[in-house]
Parts: C-alpha cells; sequence; structure tokens
C-alpha cells in the first residue's frame, strides 16, 4: 500500500479513537478514588517526557503519576560510547504541600554509570512537584503562566513556563539565563489502554526523509461543502468518501466530526476545553505528537490547533490541523485536516483555506 494512503487510514483511525477516547475520562474520573493530583487535572496513567538540554549528550527524561504514593520516572541517554536508560518507581507521600520520597525500585538494568542519572531524578521530581504552577485561562486562550525561580540543576536562575493542559508539573519549558532552552516538553499522553511500555520504552522520534508528491491544480473546480454546519472550500481535486470525510489523492485527509466532552467538574481544574485540548495533543504507541512544535490560536470556544504528528510505523512526519468549534449543547465540532507535511509546507495557503 502506498505510504500516504496508509499515513491517511491510520490518522482515521487515530482520530476516531482520539473521540472515542473523550468520552472515557467521565468513567474514568468517576471510577478512580480522589487524589491530591486529581484536583489539578491529573489522573492515574498520565505522564510527561522531555528533553533535558542540561547534559552533555542527548538525553530525555519522563514522569509518569499512579498515585499520590507512586511515581514512575525513567532517565535516558544517547551517549555514544555508553547508551544507557534507567527506569524507577519511587513511593513517595505529601507532606505540607510537598513531595517527599519515601522508596525506590529501579525497574531497569543498572551500572554504577548510572548513580548520577538516579539521584538526578530523586532529586528532580521532588523540585518540580515544589515548583509546580496551575495557570489559569487570561489573555491566552488557555491558562499559560511565567515563573522566575533558582534551580541549580539548570545553572541557577530560570523561567519556567507553564500551560493547563500538561498534566502533572503543567509544565512546558524551563529556559536559562541566557534564554537557551534547558527543558522542553516533548510528549505527554496515558499508559491507560496503551501499557506501561510507552512510557517506560520511550524511543526519541527518528523520522525519515520524505518528498512533496503534491502538485497543486490552480484550475481544479471550486466547490463549497457543508458538513454539521462547517464549510469547506474544496475543488475537484477532492473526492468524497464518506458523508464526513474526503480525500485528497495520496496527500491529505479531511474529516469533520461533532464529539461529546466530560462535563466541567468542582473537583477538577480543567475545563471541557482543556480536557479536549489534552486529548488531541496525546500521544500513543502508533502516532507521537511532538510538542514542540504545537501551536494554540483562538479561544476556547473556537480554537486552532496546529500539530506535527509522527507515524511510528513509517518513520514520517504529517501536519495536523484541527478547527475545534463548541456548540451550544456543549459538545464540539471538529475539522480536522492530515497532509503531508512537505506538501503543507510547499502549499501553505491552499491547505490553510479548506475551512
Amino acid at each position: 500500500m502506498d505510504y500516504h494512503h496508509g499515513l491517511l487510514k491510520r490518522s482515521t483511525a487515530r482520530f476516531i479513537l482520539c473521540c472515542t477516547a473523550i468520552l472515557a475520562p467521565a468513567f474514568l474520573f468517576a471510577t478512580q478514588k480522589p487524589t491530591t493530583e486529581s484536583t489539578q487535572g491529573t489522573f492515574s496513567g498520565d505522564y510527561v517526557i522531555y528533553r533535558d538540554y542540561s547534559w552533555k549528550s542527548p538525553t530525555w527524561i519522563g514522569f509518569l503519576y499512579y498515585n499520590d504514593e507512586t511515581y514512575g520516572a525513567f532517565i535516558r541517554t544517547d551517549d555514544p560510547e555508553n547508551p544507557h536508560t534507567v527506569s524507577i518507581i519511587f513511593s513517595t507521600q505529601i507532606e505540607k504541600g510537598q513531595l517527599v520520597l519515601t522508596g525506590q525500585q529501579i525497574i531497569s538494568s543498572i551500572t554504577s554509570d548510572d548513580t548520577f542519572g538516579v539521584n538526578y531524578l530523586m532529586g528532580l521530581l521532588p523540585k518540580l512537584y515544589e515548583l509546580k504552577t496551575f495557570p489559569r485561562a487570561g489573555k491566552a486562550p488557555f491558562g499559560t503562566a511565567t515563573v522566575r525561580k533558582q534551580m541549580e540543576e539548570f545553572g541557577g536562575s530560570v523561567t519556567l513556563d507553564f500551560q493547563s493542559f500538561v498534566p502533572l508539573f503543567h509544565l512546558k519549558a524551563i529556559t536559562g539565563a541566557k534564554k537557551e532552552t534547558v527543558l522542553e516538553l516533548t510528549e505527554i499522553g496515558s499508559i491507560n489502554g496503551n501499557g506501561e511500555s510507552v512510557f517506560y520504552g520511550y524511543d526519541p522520534v527518528e523520522p525519515q526523509q520524505d518528498t512533496n508528491v503534491f502538485t497543486l491544480n490552480k484550475a481544479a473546480k471550486k466547490e463549497t461543502v457543508t458538513v454539521s454546519g462547517t464549510r469547506l472550500h474544496l475543488d475537484s481535486q477532492w473526492k468524497k468518501i464518506a458523508d464526513n470525510s474526503f480525500l485528497c489523492g495520496n496527500t491529505a485527509f479531511l474529516t469533520v466530526s461533532t464529539v461529546n466532552v466530560p462535563q466541567e467538574e468542582s473537583g477538577n481544574k480543567l475545563s471541557g476545553p482543556e480536557q479536549l485540548l489534552r486529548l488531541l495533543t496525546a500521544s500513543s504507541p502508533y502516532a507521537k505528537t511532538l510538542l514542540p512544535y504545537t501551536t494554540i490560536e483562538g479561544k476556547q470556544t473556537a480554537f486552532t490547533l496546529k500539530q506535527s504528528v509522527y507515524d511510528v510505523e513509517s518513520k514520517k512526519i504529517s501536519k495536523d490541523i484541527k478547527r475545534c468549534i463548541k456548540n451550544k449543547d456543549g459538545s464540539f465540532t471538529i475539522v480536522s485536516l492530515t497532509v503531508n507535511s512537505h506538501a503543507y509546507s510547499a502549499e501553505q495557503a491552499y491547505f490553510n483555506g479548506l475551512f
């Protein structure tokens, strides 16, 4: 099967699964016992993974929330001479708003060379917990906050950028005194339904070289189609494959769906749109959302999400654009476009003008 047809097929499945998953949190939230973190939108199984630029060799660290008494963590260092990953489960307790480590279990192989990495995680986890900030929506469409602190782990004076939809610490990035990035969020997700290997078995993306296979036909006959009240500005290059879905050769897939989001709860600070945003930006074992390239424009009632998505099987990157519009009944209409990244770069005006 042609790569792009395969990618679009998997993108369709991923979007359907995501829409289905939007219904799941209401059930999960109801069945989980109350926890300190759930009041700030973090639930059992949520994880975050960061690229840590404070190390000489390419390094990634991750933190996984099981419950208030248990956290998982790993550090992966791709040293050409000694690549290694160490995974740990920490026993914890919360005392006066601080996260205290009460024990640890190393669940991976380990050598004496890994001692520094273990100690690094033991110091960093409580520190990030201490500094976590849950921002509320202001001028930005979703909650953001910037805080300046001292962190010796990253050379002293740093700036921490927070976003509400990010689980655990709500931390998106840390920059140093010279405005250099020292810690950057690369992935969020959940082990629920995906297994722990999606976290502990993390592999950095290694995209293969791709080419633009799309040639814009400026003479193509224009056609405006309305789906779920949304006007799509298509042309004869697009083929209708379902009442709500269209295909543009081997290059792009466009679909419109209406989904429900969990009702906002008094014990959960995440708004419905913020819960939706987290689900749409979460990675899975099959597709990785490259968060450093994610942008959000608009407001909580109507926003556009632009992302680069790495397909694990093909090792190719596609551009994913979603226009999310809140309806009067609280549901969201989502217009979703998946397009070859090179084609999008070459014809941005055309693809941006589809809806």
